[in-house]
């Protein structure tokens, strides 16, 4: 279970219902379904938050308006934001201090990229692909730090590294991506040499889904994106060949296990299980409201 998720289930353990989050935990439809049906609510606006109610921070991270806020309204916070992108915060804020300007690579409007930007008490000029290089302003002579929004590809990040390097040579920083989103895009590069046809498990607003349907259309396959089981439709599999399966992050392993289940019933019995990079790094969960330090 990831570190948010697990976070969330040890606010229901302690407080009991009802749990508050900001904006979705993770993006995974399944997973915020079922925590709504355990008296986890998602909220938009802090005034939504009872008193005495604890309020989770979800693992994209808030800006730091949306921190001072939940102060003043003397809510009880758990900041369950990746560690990942809280070190993408500190070292923003200290470029910042240093007086560098800013860059992010990232997509507009994404919960991790709002509360990056957020994050900074000056402009952040945000870069989504390598064409919106050319109408950043002039920044020659002054030192350039670059930001990465965490779930992105190596290849995404390099096409906009390589333009922007190109316009401001000397830049630094722009390897903020995390290791278990590269290590997954990794993976996935090997299945396309075996598998061509790819199922990636996830919700088609997670981030981390999407690249890795993209990275395996990179690498030569066909992929597929769906929810559940139910979504795999036989005529993608007509060809007989092999099927390759990943998951997102925060994919639950019931719908991997359910969709492994419903290839077997199509026919496709034998399977393999691709060893990927070992991950030993563990991050331990935030503190709990009256827990002592």
């Amino acid at each position: 279970m990831c570190r948010a998720l697990a976070t969330v289930e040890t606010a229901l353990e302690r407080f009991g219902p009802p749990v508050f989050v900001n904006h979705e935990i993770v993006h995974n439809n399944h997973v915020t379904n079922d925590l709504k049906k355990r008296g986890v609510v998602f909220i938009q606006d802090l005034a939504e938050v009872p008193s005495g109610r604890p309020l989770i921070f979800s693992a994209h991270g808030v800006s730091a308006h949306v921190a001072t806020a939940t102060k003043a309204l003397g809510l009880t916070v758990i900041d369950a934001t990746c560690p990942l992108v809280e070190k993408v915060h500190r070292k923003g804020r200290r470029a910042e201090r240093a007086g560098n300007k800013i860059v992010l690579i990232g997509h507009r409007n994404h919960p991790e990229v709002v509360g990056t930007i957020g994050q900074m008490k000056g402009s952040v000029h945000l870069v989504e692909k390598a064409g919106d290089v050319a109408a950043l302003p002039e920044m020659s002579g002054h030192r350039i730090t670059v930001l990465t929004q965490t779930t992105l590809t190596r290849e995404d990040v390099s096409e906009v590294l390589a333009a922007l390097s190109s316009r401001f040579p000397g830049l630094h920083g722009g390897d903020d991506l995390c290791y278990a989103t590269t290590n997954r895009q990794a993976a996935v590069r090997r299945l396309a040499e075996c598998c061509p046809v790819i199922l990636v498990v996830g919700s088609g607003h997670s981030s981390n889904s999407q690249r890795l349907v993209e990275v395996a259309h990179r690498a030569g396959a066909v992929a597929h994106l769906v929810e559940t089981a139910d979504d795999v439709r036989a005529e993608w599999l007509a060809d007989g060949g092999n099927v390759g399966l990943t998951a997102a992050a925060s994919t639950p392993e019931c719908l991997v296990e359910a969709l492994v289940a419903r290839l077997h019933g199509l026919g496709w019995n034998d399977v393999h299980e691709l060893q990927g990079e070992p991950e030993a790094i563990a991050f331990s969960l935030p503190k709990m409201p009256g827990t002592p330090h």
